[in-house]
């Protein structure tokens, strides 16, 4: 299954969705279109939503044990498996403070900050085996002179749609704060079972069918990971 690009925004003029196969459609009608944000295709995704809970991993909660005892609160994201907010006084600090102390150092972007960041807080998030990593998308300055860094997920290279991090820095450049969902979801299957061409031809029969709803396919479909509302898959 192929996705054409991910979310521009999130759900800015036009939304960008993924009609999946699982539930929905058959098999071979799943794929990226481009539809209004208020047409039936959102509420199709919305009814998506499922209850399904990926478990925390040993590795994860001993990580997290050591974060408490460096004064890190921790709340998890029971649907992914991953934190939902990390909050401290100093996150370099959270698993290694002798490590920690290091990071701070050094002429660094707030981007390359905040991806310094995750994968220092990577045991939190899952095994790096997995290939989890995070690319920044945009930063912004508030009005106190915090900084905050939003990162976009991929996994093995794939981006994620519906997995958004943002990391927060304070003014002493300290990360204070990471919020936001992130998967983690070693079984997931990567290999595309349908070409671009095949997947595009059934989901815009399907949806035609379903109404008509108004549609126009990219000319370049590109795989990606979905997890917007729903448990990740390809797509």
């Amino acid at each position: 299954m192929f996705f054409p690009s991910i979310i521009r925004s999130q759900f800015g003029r036009l939304l960008y969705i993924s009609i999946l196969a699982v539930g929905v459609l058959a098999p071979d009608a799943a794929r990226a279109i481009v539809a209004e944000p208020n047409s039936r295709l959102a509420g199709v995704i919305a009814d998506q939503t499922t209850r399904q809970r990926t478990d925390v991993s040993t590795n994860q909660l001993a990580a997290a044990e050591v974060a408490r005892r460096n004064g890190v609160l921790v709340e998890w994201n029971r649907r992914f498996g991953t934190p939902q907010r990390l909050r401290g006084t100093n996150l370099y600090t959270a698993l290694s403070p002798a490590l920690g102390k290091q990071l701070i150092s050094g002429d660094r972007t707030w981007a390359q900050k905040a991806v310094e960041v995750m994968a220092y807080l990577q045991p939190l998030y899952g095994d790096s085996a997995f290939g989890l990593s995070f690319q920044p998308r945009k930063t912004e300055c508030d009005d106190l002179g915090f900084w905050h860094v939003r990162l976009q997920q991929s996994l093995l290279g794939l981006p994620v749609v519906g997995a958004e991090l943002i990391v927060h820095f304070n003014r002493e450049g300290k990360p204070y704060q990471v919020n936001g969902e992130a998967i983690r979801h070693p079984s997931l299957n990567l290999v595309s079972g349908i070409t671009a061409e095949s997947a595009a031809e059934s989901a815009i029969r399907w949806l035609s069918s379903e109404g008509g709803i108004p549609l126009r396919a990219e000319p370049q479909p590109a795989l990606v990971v979905f997890a917007l509302r729903s448990a990740p898959r390809l797509a």
